[in-house]
């Protein structure tokens, strides 16, 4: 999507608005298919929440999976769905959604094998998710679409780089960042997020400066879920490479843009992050808290690298604490809902920042 074409749709969210209202009210479901299938990218980007809802509604309407659009709605439904940590749902929506449309080229299977591949990666089911990643890669191909090539590409190389075949991931990863020279500037943004994610391990620091880069160009474009996925990333490697303290309030930033944005999934990931990181600075009960609460929690399971540190971490923190101490900061942490574990958390870097 172009810079203008977003400022258009900023400027007209409120007329279409009222296209969506008129078409669900006159049960046209062929108008509210197809705003929902034009809108799905920007509203992914943009976390633009209420497209969820639309797609709900439109999957309700007689003769939606007949529609064109099917595969398009079931994709914003799931990727609504698993946006705010309903994995389960998310990956029933696009599973149904890919069975549909008019035949295994169509493009309008994209979008559908975008989400379900987000929501078989969270759920750590990663050679599902490769899979279906490469099928937007060859779809998006097939109809030349640029921006869904490098989304494609970018996912791959995420889900390798989980499997730790780094060598591999910083190679598609490229591959995306080459793609992305086709494609608009939010792409752009996410791929040069992607080869630093996958480069995390590797190269920490030439990392680093890829994600902050990815996080100025989104910011700039409004991408903000690339924004935020972008200074996670940033965050996490300095505060695991020697500069914890200049991690500590960028956490804080973060919990709070996840909060406005409804995403849960990607707060939960900040939250691990998070808990890790206090581990390394003595605060073995903050972030055991963190854990009782996140035990709680049935959206995104932890996997890969990420479980292992965290399990290490969270191994450390016991280990200094008495079992008593322990046990009753993990209690705390049940006892708190979503949004108590992160106003504790926000409250948590503030003390640890002197603020």
């Amino acid at each position: 999507m172009t810079d203008e074409g977003r400022r258009r749709l900023d400027a007209s969210l409120d007329d279409l608005r009222e296209v969506r209202r008129r078409a669900w009210e006159t049960g046209d479901v062929a108008l509210l298919g197809r705003l929902v299938a034009a809108l799905y990218r920007y509203s992914y980007w943009r976390t633009v929440a209420e497209l969820g809802v639309w797609a709900d509604e439109a999957l309700t309407m007689e003769g939606a999976d007949k529609e064109p659009t099917a595969p398009q709605m079931h994709a914003a439904a799931a990727a609504a769905a698993w946006m705010r940590g309903d994995l389960e749902r998310a990956r029933r929506l696009a599973t149904r959604g890919a069975g549909l449309g008019a035949g295994p080229d169509d493009p309008a299977r994209t979008l559908v094998y975008e989400a379900l591949g987000d929501a078989v990666f969270f759920e750590g089911r990663l050679s599902e998710a490769e899979a279906a990643f490469g099928e937007v890669v060859r779809l998006s191909s097939l109809s030349g679409d640029p921006d869904g090539e490098t989304l494609g590409r970018t996912s791959v190389a995420i889900v390798l780089a989980c499997m730790g075949r780094a060598i591999d991931a910083v190679r598609e990863a490229d591959a995306a960042g080459r793609a992305a020279t086709r494609a608009g500037h939010t792409a752009q943004a996410f791929a040069r997020y992607t080869q630093g994610e996958c480069r995390a391990e590797t190269a920490p620091w030439e990392a680093v400066a890829l994600v902050e880069e990815a996080a100025e160009l989104a910011r700039d474009c409004q991408a903000w879920f690339v924004e935020g996925v972008a200074r996670l990333t940033a965050a996490s490697l300095r505060g695991r490479h020697g500069e914890p303290a200049r991690a500590v309030p960028a956490y804080a930033d973060l919990l709070r843009h996840w909060r406005r944005s409804g995403h849960r999934t990607q707060q939960w990931t900040t939250l691990r992050n998070l808990a890790e990181l206090l581990v390394r600075l003595g605060a073995d009960e903050p972030a055991l808290v963190i854990a009782g609460a996140e035990a709680q929690e049935t959206a995104k399971p932890s996997f890969g690298m990420e479980s292992d540190r965290l399990s290490k971490a969270l191994a450390t923190a016991g280990a200094r604490l008495t079992e008593q101490r322990s046990e009753a900061a993990l209690r705390r942490g049940r006892l708190m809902d979503r949004d108590d574990v992160v106003d504790f958390a926000i409250t948590t870097c503030a003390e640890l920042s002197g603020r």
